[in-house]
Order: structure tokens, then C-alpha cells, then sequence
């Protein structure tokens, strides 16, 4: 279960359910989709409880204090990007609020201040520089990694899929989600940002035509693909976000670092 931080926020904020789109973890918001999404993804992850894990892209770090609650070492990785209203990095998005707060700071060092009061209690949380092809983790370290609606934005996959598999123990776990912009699920999120008032997010133009069928085939040469589920509906045509978890049990060609 998500911590219970984030289900006071759940409970006691509905009116931040207004955007499936709505994130403003800064003030720790998260929108009711965003919470579901996550809390499943967290499920999907139970049989490693107390291991390592990775959130790539991890952001403003939403996610990673509820993985410190359930995991005994918790790295959150990315760039270390300089934050601008134009940047997609979640709360920074297009449609999303902007204000002299963020002026002037890259994303860790928001990160890294905004989970401050939380590290002291926390000890078992690095936020740490990187990104998908080079992770600043050891070989075969790693219980599951969460890659949480990074991978469409991202070229270059067989170095991503083998860096994963570099940093996964044997056994461990690749979760992720990614949005289904194809067919009628892309033109239900459509319907959704027209009626929620949002403006679509010009960041979401690359990944447009993202097919996340085609993408098993080429994840199926680095993992064995054990679920993949839609998200919030059962059926995967019309859901908006597609979860897909992968077991690291194959002989791959990655490159360990020394």
C-alpha cells in the first residue's frame, strides 16, 4: 500500500483529482490517477519487498519515499537538468503551475531540498545523476527497477534494455508503464484533457506514435515479459497507460562496469 502520506493526500484533497494530467508534488499533491497508476505498479513489485531498487527518471521524487517503506535501498536517478517553464519533467511540464520557486535550480537539487526533512528518516534513499543508459549503480545490485512513463521519450532502447540488465540481479525486475497513444486509447485521453480544461502537453509530441506492442518484441530479446495490464480499465485497447512487468532471466550481451 502507498504511504500514508500520499493517502491523507488522496482523502483529504479531492479537489486535486479535477486532471488525470495533475501533479504538484512540490506541495506533495498527486492526483487520484497518478496515485492508482502508482499503486499498482507498486503491487507488481511485492516479491522483492526489502530489496534494491531503482526509480530512473524519478523526478520530483514522488515516488520514492513510499519505495523507502518497502525497499532496504532506494535509488532515485536523473538528470540534473536546469528547471524552466518549458522543461517536461512532471510538475515542470507545459501544463502545469509555474512560479519563482523552482528559479534558478536543477531538478535534483529541487529534489533533494523538497525530500530534505524526509532524508533525516530516511536513510536508505540516494538521489543520485544519471540516466537510463548510464546508471551510477553496481553490476547485479539490483532487485527491480521502475521506469515510470520514461521509456517513450527515449531512443536508443537496446543500450537502455542493457543497462538494466547490467544493474538487475538475476531474477530481478523491470517495471514500467507507458502511455498507449495509439488508436482509440489516444483518443480518449484526448477526450479527457478536453474535458478537464488541460491544455495537451507540447512534450507529449514525441511520443505520439509510441507503440507499446511493437516495444515487446525487442524488450522479449533482453527479458521474459511476465504481465502486461491496462491501466485504470482491464482492457488494454482503451486504457490510457499500459504497466508491462519483465523478469531478468535471460543471457544478455551487456556490458558489466568495472
Amino acid at each position: 500500500m502507498i504511504s500514508n502520506n500520499y493517502q491523507k493526500v488522496v482523502i483529504k484533497r479531492p479537489q486535486h483529482w479535477k486532471s488525470p494530467y495533475s501533479n504538484d508534488t512540490y506541495e506533495g499533491r498527486i492526483s487520484f490517477y497518478s496515485f492508482g497508476k502508482l499503486k499498482k505498479i507498486l503491487g507488481l513489485s511485492k516479491a522483492h519487498f526489502g530489496g534494491a531498487c531503482v526509480d530512473i527518471g524519478c523526478g520530483q521524487g514522488y515516488f520514492l519515499l513510499t519505495l523507502t517503506s518497502y525497499f532496504s535501498k532506494v535509488f532515485g536517478i536523473d538528470k540534473n537538468i536546469k528547471i524552466s517553464p518549458d522543461v517536461s519533467t512532471g510538475v515542470f511540464s507545459g501544463h502545469q503551475r509555474w512560479d519563482e520557486r523552482y528559479q534558478n535550480k536543477t531538478l535534483l537539487d529541487s529534489t533533494r531540498e523538497m525530500l530534505r526533512g524526509e532524508n533525516a528518516l530516511h536513510h536508505n534513499l540516494e538521489i543520485l545523476e544519471g540516466d537510463a543508459k548510464s546508471m551510477p549503480v553496481g553490476n547485479k545490485t539490483i532487485d527491480v527497477v521502475f521506469a515510470i512513463d520514461i521509456l517513450e521519450h527515449c531512443r536508443e532502447k537496446d543500450a537502455i534494455y542493457q543497462e538494466f540488465c547490467r544493474i538487475l540481479k538475476n531474477g530481478g525486475s523491470l517495471i514500467y508503464s507507458v502511455p498507449n497513444s495509439v488508436g482509440i486509447a489516444q483518443r480518449l485521453r484526448n477526450i479527457l484533457a478536453f474535458f478537464a480544461g488541460v491544455q495537451e502537453d507540447p512534450a507529449s509530441e514525441d511520443h505520439k506514435n509510441y507503440h507499446w506492442k511493437k516495444e515487446l518484441s525487442l524488450l522479449a530479446q533482453y527479458f521474459t515479459v511476465k504481465k502486461v495490464i491496462g491501466f485504470p480499465f482491464f482492457v488494454k485497447a482503451i486504457s490510457p497507460s499500459i504497466l508491462v512487468q519483465c523478469c531478468a532471466d535471460k543471457t544478455t550481451s551487456s556490458k558489466e562496469k568495472p
